[in-house]
């Protein structure tokens, strides 16, 4: 194959060098070598009240790593990041994920479920547990997978779950379902309560039921109260609209035929 030594040794030389560019390409695009990672999560929406349906919610969250070493810590950064995502989303009730929901890095958010986080688990244990107006309910996440999704413990080794409480007791109003059993009356039925209303985006406007005034306030930390002015009432919007008042307090209740009223966790 080879006429001489000078040809093998030219061979060796091209194939070193061909080596050595291999290598250097490897080590200038460290993509080639990553390692994608994910921990588990699972949301549980449990009913107080024994015999009621719960709702779960799974969903796997990835990293990608350069190194092996680093897969540690990048479950780690996912379960950070979860965390931080599902506790803000829920104290937040915002109608879309927060920034902390968001794909960021090498972190992809794309399972995660919620969008309307609090009207999503609302609508879905309502939908469960179809005769039920008011519906207490504890809301936890559960964290399954390898370590650094879990921590671990040099007595015990790796943790089997980690469990991050999101809300306990919490009531949810559901919805009036057309044809149901219920037909149910307002807390505080042609009653206001006046003053210590509200203001901001949302907090005076229009509502066509009392029922959607008393779940805005449920959504609301701030609003311990409602009234809702029914249409072409005195103190209505101009339009004829019925107007819901949120309100940072609940004030002696005034009979009145105009409106609605109730007082939060009541």
């Amino acid at each position: 194959m080879f006429k001489s030594s000078r040809e093998i040794l030219w061979f060796r030389s091209v194939c070193l060098c061909f080596a050595v560019g291999v290598a250097a390409v490897a080590a200038a695009n460290p993509v080639m070598a990553d390692y994608r990672r994910s921990c588990h999560f699972e949301v549980e929406v449990k009913p107080t009240e024994s015999g009621l349906e719960a709702v779960i919610y799974t969903f796997r969250i990835f990293n990608t790593v350069e190194h092996r070493r680093d897969a540690n810590d990048g479950r780690r950064a996912i379960r950070q990041r979860v965390t931080n995502c599902i506790l803000g989303h829920w104290n937040d009730r915002s109608e879309t994920r927060p920034y902390a929901c968001q794909d960021s890095g090498r972190i992809e958010m794309s399972q995660y479920p919620f969008n309307n986080m609090y009207e999503q688990i609302r609508q879905g244990v309502c939908d469960k547990n179809r005769e039920q107006l008011r519906l207490p309910v504890n809301i936890k996440m559960f964290i399954r997978g390898e370590r650094g999704c879990l921590e671990y413990r040099e007595d015990r080794g790796v943790d089997p779950v980690a469990i991050v409480s999101i809300a306990s007791n919490f009531r949810f109003n559901c919805p009036i379902r057309e044809g149901g059993a219920f037909e149910p009356s307002p807390p505080l039925p042609r009653t206001r309560l006046p003053g210590n209303d509200l203001h901001g985006i949302g907090a005076q406007a229009e509502a066509e039921t009392w029922q959607e005034c008393r779940d805005r306030c449920e959504r609301l930390d701030a609003c311990r109260a409602w009234t809702w002015r029914a249409a072409g009432t005195s103190g209505a919007l101009a339009e004829g609209a019925a107007l819901c008042l949120l309100k940072s307090a609940a004030a002696t209740p005034v009979p009145d035929p105009c409106c609605h009223s109730g007082i939060k966790g009541e």
